[in-house]
């Protein structure tokens, strides 16, 4: 392995790792492992978190939000100092730092350039390790990890079971995996959503100009979608006009209100793939992997599976 070591000759900011068994090489770059390509499906991810790297941060504001996201997703304990996780797919880092201070050590995988946020943010921590590599090509040996997390990813990779059944191969006989992804509407539902109808057209737009878009439409619209918040059915008309308004959570300010709306409306149009499923369909998906005590219901982002490792 060649490296270049930072300033304190702890971390290796530029090097290769090689394989000795195929004979691949893979770059270290900016201190991180790099297992895919520079041109992949997620570029519109890795322009959100860098450009949004600390708007869902509980430490950057005054709630905890992502922590009881969090919470209720995972139901884990508050301290898991001797236990390896797999946070699959994690952005800038959101649910990271709260990961963190449960001692565990964290192994985080993005397939996009968020992985350099993250590492940014999080790198002076000795629990955290991180990789830029693909969910279904994970870099490390299977059966690895006591817990595997993977929140609001699932439906966009190319494959959402494939994906699934990776993350489960990576746990540990015993270790648990707990995972969402969209759920899928009735068709009478899905032709009245707009962003459905909207997404062939700005999902190919380059990630830049669809957010200059996304924040103009979020300006211009935000004085009508406050009055329209108060109507029954307010945050559903609002969705129908493109913009993923908080306004009932009190807790932010009004301008982390209209980030957030920016942040999520652009991650409803952004995105190349997005596969959505069905309750029925994700039970066939645990019946045919080595799980048990298989808890599916609708939660946060849509289903929530939660299940261990046979």
């Amino acid at each position: 392995m060649r490296t270049v070591l930072s300033d304190d000759s702890k971390d290796i900011l530029n090097g290769e790792l090689s394989c000795k068994t195929c004979d691949k090489k893979y770059p270290i770059n900016r201190g991180i492992p790099r297992f895919v390509g520079t041109e992949h499906y997620s570029s519109s991810f890795g322009f959100e978190w860098n450009k949004h790297s600390f708007t869902q941060y509980d430490s950057c504001s005054e709630h905890n939000l992502s922590k009881k996201r969090l919470d209720k997703e995972v139901k884990w304990p508050e301290k898991m100092r001797e236990e390896l996780i797999l946070e699959a797919g994690y952005g800038s880092g959101r649910f990271t730092e709260h990961l963190l201070k449960t001692g565990a050590t964290i192994f985080s995988v993005d397939v996009s350039v968020a992985v350099d946020e993250n590492f940014k943010n999080h790198k002076e921590k000795d629990n955290f390790c991180v990789a830029q590599a693909d969910i279904i090509s994970l870099p490390f040996k299977q059966e690895s990890f006591d817990k595997v997390l993977c929140i609001g990813v699932l439906q966009h990779t190319p494959n959402p079971f494939l994906s699934f059944k990776a993350l489960v191969s990576a746990l540990k006989r015993g270790g648990e995996i707990v995972a969402d992804i969209y759920d899928k509407p009735p068709f009478y539902k899905r032709i009245f959503n707009t962003r459905h109808w909207m997404r062939p057209i700005t999902k190919r737009l380059p990630p830049a100009f669809l957010h200059k878009i996304v924040t103009t439409h979020v300006n211009i619209v935000w004085p009508f979608a406050k009055l329209i918040h108060k109507l029954p059915f307010g945050v559903k008309i609002n969705h129908k006009l493109l913009i993923a308004e908080y306004l009932s959570y009190k807790n932010l300010t009004q301008k982390e209100q209209k980030e957030w709306a920016v942040l999520d409306t652009f991650d409803w149009l952004s995105p190349t793939y997005e596969f959505s499923q069905t309750v029925e369909t994700v039970k066939k998906w645990c019946k045919e992997l080595p799980l048990k005590d298989v808890e599916i219901k609708y939660g946060y982002g849509g289903i929530e599976i939660r299940a261990v490792r046979v």
